[in-house]
């Protein structure tokens, strides 16, 4: 009761601007219940890269900021090892990140939902704010399109990109700069605000700044005319003067930014920014008439992450008055122009490939088509809300243009619906029905002397659209269960403590056979090898991919270790995962995800069992730094030949460039036969070779390759399978069970088929889904157990011996033995580090495609080594955006006096 009376005595302002932010918030919190999500039941929101990949990264971010200070620039939980300033400005600098600090981690899903809850009230609040600041309104009208702007499509098909949805909140406030740029010459609003976006994602703030030039020329150019004031406000030096104004407070707003906006550049330059090659394709990537099917209620499915059309969903009463506002006497024809000119641009941006591409920072998405979709609805709701401000009665023809325009879409997508899988009658009735009465509703208000009642009525209609297309939205995909998760973490992550509690200031890497995500290093908080960022060194997926590893331009796994990669990457624990029990299968106590087959375990001593797990312990695991033959420098690492590669390493650990003779272009592993292979239906086109393709002979009846193998006893066996095909090609099996292999991969795979005290037979099985395959790059492959001691073994007393471990600053000592030896480090090249050895600089060379780094003429004796890691762009960026502060700083005192 108290809080009524405190709600009914509170500024009328301040009541509308808690009813906008409290309106969305209750909605999504009726859905999730609604749904069953964590507390209200056993689901979360958590599901694709959200629960993935962002939920990771939040427990680092948590892990940092809550005291491990000294991973915030590096982290050695990122693959190999990789700047942390990319992770950071994409996907950490929001501020409502500070949320997570107030959660313990097994609750990180909760925070999740919290996140969106705040972001959607803050959306609200924010276009509120705007319509408010600009028209001096806070009434219910107000309050429905400001809960419409923070419920509309994009919000909802995105929830589960948490770190765009920045861009909803601040948009309106950087328009309402704009606004004030223009009318009042006042810039501190609008550099402020771009700011803090682009400090918060550089990403969706760059395509902010691409729609704030269209609409600061609608404004200069449009809106300023009415149809009483038919000359323009502005004299031509005015208009120059405001231009100026303009490109000077986006370039300030940027300087401001330059502190996270520089450093990014160069981390850019290191992973996203490597693959691109700049193609302009100037045609339509589908027909434009099919972005009306993007306006129905729910019209979103799994199928349109990857490849769909852009969200564009607002209610129907938005869209018609949007309609109208080119029918209402009262706008200027100028401002009418320069709104289609704005709208047409947008829809083009959004179909011509070119034009996309440069929305999206000159790189096709990968995932996620059409990221910067918001503005457009953005720009609707805005065009939508000037119109229902002060309706002007409807005209008969006016209407009848509206409605056939609205009958035509209708008619369109009744006859085509079956094209688009998130359209079905029942949401196609449902949305007819609305926009039916939100015409109506729309043409008696335009003709009705008091409006508040069909105000209330079209804007409760809306708000059910906008609510109905939220659950519809959300309930198109599955989630994980928090089960899943917790659980998970209450299994694993005591064992990988367990196994850093002697670590001291020493360095080594974990492995495992098993995952919930290629992010689990960053969660559990240990050092692995396995990575998925949009911002991962090309340099270690390229390395990866040489080394028969799987790999994406945005991730790697390190499923397909062997004896010398184990070693190489100083992985010293591996863990197994045994067999669940069937109980465990059936209740799905937690995700174990099994990615590795590794017989080669076999060859390290069991050092511990627990929780159906095995704990191996790998005693040939090298340090993160070992001296090699200098002319390791030479070395180029050959696409799809993984144990050529490997075998080349293992030559320079053993301090030779190559010894390989006539008979055999290896030096350690040797191309062993096949036993014996069978065909299933299936025909060769070389029955003389085993590199050729295969075709079946009957399209309807399962096809098999079989594959006898000979094993001798102490031999590690390592079998190359192509890159190209994928599961739905084929699927692998080893002594008739599935093989556990991860399936994201584009180059040349190394599966490790055995590693026996015993000589015996295994069966590879190949199970082919596909008319035809081409086996070229199918090699079997074998390294004596023996023989790869013996390399190792004598690298032991090359070692880096680490005696301080940070993941910014590293020292150790190690000895020098020959003039022509340098020490390999296994670390991402990266201008970043700095070294020194025995207290003077030492330059860092790149190898292996800069994959790690060297440092030569090391001196002979007791050396010792430091490292430091600072981002490239830091210092130059703080200084910019201090100065900055200074300059606006100073520009500001003067105009106060």
């Amino acid at each position: 009761m108290s809080l009524m009376k405190n709600f009914s005595k509170m500024n009328a302002v301040k009541r509308s601007l808690l009813l906008a932010a409290g309106l969305p918030v209750l909605i999504l919190v009726f859905i999730y219940l609604f749904q069953g999500i964590f507390p209200f039941g056993n689901q979360t929101i958590l599901t694709v890269d959200l629960g993935q990949q962002y939920i990771d990264f939040f427990q680092y971010y948590r892990e940092t900021l809550l005291g491990n200070w000294q991973q915030i620039f590096y982290s050695f939980q990122k693959g190999m090892g990789g700047e942390m300033v990319g992770t950071w400005t994409y996907y950490l600098m929001s501020p409502f990140n500070l949320l997570l600090l107030l959660f313990p981690q097994k609750a990180l899903p909760i925070a999740c939902v919290c996140l969106v809850l705040a972001k959607s009230a803050a959306a609200s609040t924010s276009f509120l704010w705007l319509l408010y600041k600009n028209y001096g309104d806070h009434g219910p009208l107000t309050i429905s399109f400001a809960c419409f702007y923070s419920l509309m499509g994009y919000f909802s098909a995105n929830q589960l990109n948490i770190m765009w949805l920045d861009g909803l909140v601040f948009l309106p406030l950087i328009i309402l700069g704009i606004l004030d740029l223009i009318h009042h010459k006042r810039s501190t609003y609008y550099i402020i605000s771009l700011a803090l976006l682009l400090i918060a994602n550089y990403y969706i703030g760059y395509m902010v700044c691409l729609f704030a030039v269209p609409f600061f020329l609608y404004e200069l150019f449009g809106a300023q005319f009415t149809k009483k004031t038919k000359q323009a406000r502005f004299s031509l030096k005015q208009y120059f003067t405001i231009g100026l104004r303009f490109i000077l407070s986006s370039l300030a707003a940027a300087g401001l930014a330059a502190f996270t906006l520089i450093p990014t550049y160069f981390a850019l330059a290191q992973s996203k920014g490597s693959y691109q090659e700049l193609h302009f394709d100037w045609s339509f990537a589908y027909p434009l008439w099919q972005v009306i099917s993007k306006l129905v209620v729910g019209p979103f499915n799994f199928d349109q992450m990857p490849e769909g059309l852009p969200n564009l969903f607002v209610p129907s009463l938005a869209i018609l008055a949007a309609l109208v506002f080119f029918l209402q006497k009262r706008f200027s024809w100028q401002e009418k122009l320069m709104s289609f000119l704005v709208l047409a641009f947008l829809l083009l941006s959004m179909n011509v490939k070119a034009l996309n591409l440069i929305w999206h920072g000159f790189q096709y998405p990968i995932w996620y088509p059409y990221r910067f979709s918001f503005v457009f609805s953005f720009f609707l709701l805005y065009l939508a809300y000037r119109t229902l401000r002060q309706v002007e009665p409807l005209g008969n023809q006016p209407a009848i243009v509206t409605l056939c325009l609205v009958g035509l879409s209708t008619l369109t997508l009744a006859l085509h619906y079956q094209d688009f899988s998130y359209i079905s009658p029942n949401t196609l009735l449902f949305s007819t029905i609305a926009f039916v009465f939100s015409f109506f509703g729309l043409y008696y208000l335009s003709h009705s002397s008091k409006k508040m009642a069909p105000l209330l009525l079209l804007s409760a209609l809306a708000l059910i659209e906008s609510m109905t297309n939220t659950a519809l939205t959300l309930n198109s995909i599955s989630y994980l269960n928090y089960d899943s998760y917790a659980q998970y973490l209450e299994v694993s992550q005591p064992l990988l403590t367990r196994l850093q509690d002697d670590s001291g200031e020493d360095f080594y890497r974990i492995a495992k056979t098993f995952q919930r995500t290629k992010n689990d290093p960053m969660q559990l908080s240990y050092y692995g090898l396995d990575h998925f960022n949009s911002t991962i060194e090309r340099s270690t997926t390229e390395l990866f991919k040489a080394l028969g590893q799987p790999t994406t331009t945005g991730s790697v796994n390190y499923s397909n270790g062997s004896l010398v990669t184990d070693s190489l990457f100083n992985v010293r624990y591996l863990i197994n995962s045994q067999v669940q029990s069937q109980k465990e299968v059936e209740d799905k106590a937690y995700e174990r995800r099994l990615v590795s087959h590794r017989p080669d375990f076999n060859h390290y001593p069991l050092v511990d069992q627990v929780q159906g797990f095995s704990v191996f312990k790998n005693p040939y695991a090298l340090s993160l730094g070992f001296l090699v033959d200098e002319a390791i420098s030479q070395m180029d690492l050959k696409p799809d030949q993984p144990i050529d590669n490997q075998d080349k390493l293992l030559a320079y650990l053993n301090d030779q460039d190559s010894r390989a003779t006539k008979d055999s272009y290896l030096d350690f592993f040797r191309v062993r036969d096949f036993k014996r292979m069978d065909l299933t239906n299936l025909e060769s086109d070389d029955p003389s070779r085993i590199n050729t393709s295969y075709h079946k002979t009957n399209l309807e009846s399962k096809s098999f390759i079989d594959f006898t193998l000979k094993i001798d006893s102490k031999q590690a066996y390592y079998l190359t399978v192509p890159g190209d095909l994928s599961e739905e090609d084929v699927t692998y099996y080893l002594d008739g069970k599935k093989l556990n292999y991860d399936k994201s991969y584009n180059s040349t795979q190394v599966f490790n088929i055995a590693n026996q005290s015993s000589p015996g037979e295994r069966i590879f099985t190949i199970e082919v889904k596909a008319d035809n395959i081409n086996l070229s790059q199918l090699n079997l492959y074998s390294l004596a157990n023996q023989t790869f001691d013996q390399v190792i073994n004598s690298v032991a007393d090359k070692k880096l011996h680490i005696d301080h471990f940070a993941d910014n600053h590293i020292k150790g000592s190690f000895e020098g033995k020959a003039h022509d030896q340098a020490l390999l480090l296994t670390i991402p090249y990266n201008e970043g580090w700095r070294a020194q050895v025995n207290g003077k600089k030492v330059n860092l060379e790149p190898v292996l495609d800069r994959s790690m780094m060297v440092i030569k003429e090391i001196p002979q004796g007791e050396n010792q080594l430091e490292l430091r890691f600072r981002p490239q762009g830091l210092s130059l960026g703080v200084a910019i955006s201090l100065a900055h502060v200074l300059v606006l700083w100073s520009l500001y005192r003067s105009k106060r006096k």
